[in-house]
């Protein structure tokens, strides 16, 4: 199973042999591990999502507040990405 946050089902890594057993240990704690660096993938990329739309609703809320005169003078030391 592909986990997200050690808890939260999201997918699961179907791998398909003809012959019963096929896998030995290894290849079994290799599967684990990919499904593992998947669910800390799919995890980073939704907090990363949450934090541009919380971004988004903070600059909104602040341009609704702030004159965009005021605005425009500060915003030489914002981050680039913020």
């Amino acid at each position: 199973p592909i986990l997200v946050n050690g808890k939260k089902f999201v997918g699961c890594i179907i791998i398909c042999m003809e012959k019963e057993d096929a896998f030995r240990e290894v290849d079994r704690i290799l599967i684990n591990d990919i499904a593992a660096m998947l669910g800390a993938n799919i995890y980073c990329k939704r907090m990363r999502q949450s934090s541009d739309r919380s971004n988004k609703v903070a600059r909104e809320m602040l341009h609704s507040m702030i004159p965009a005169k005021v605005i425009e003078k500060i915003e030489c030391f914002w981050d680039v990405k913020s």
